[in-house]
């Protein structure tokens, strides 16, 4: 699943990093729960998340409105739900 995922995003040239993540939002404590829970029923699980805020010494720049996120995360929705998606050549016909 995590290379399914890598795969794509460089197919689109989509800047990714892979690796730990340290927060105290709790999105990332949910996401946590899943990969606890992934593990005891034994399934495959991965995690995409789009960083929105910009953190440095001075400054917290909450940049969750801003244009590039909304479509970084319109890209990142794409990604995920690809391997649900129906091929669009796709023309399997019906029997009744």
């Amino acid at each position: 699943m995590r290379e399914n995922i890598i795969k794509r995003l460089s197919e689109l040239n989509i800047e990714y990093h892979v690796g730990p993540v340290l927060s105290t939002d709790g999105v990332y404590m949910e996401t946590s729960a899943v990969f606890a829970l992934a593990k005891y029923r034994n399934v495959e699980v991965a995690s995409l998340q789009v960083i929105s805020d910009i953190l440095s010494e001075t400054s917290w720049l909450q940049a969750f409105e801003q244009q590039t996120v909304r479509e970084n995360s319109k890209k990142a929705i794409g990604v995920a739900l690809r391997p649900y998606q129906k091929p669009e050549n796709s023309t399997k016909e019906c029997k009744a």
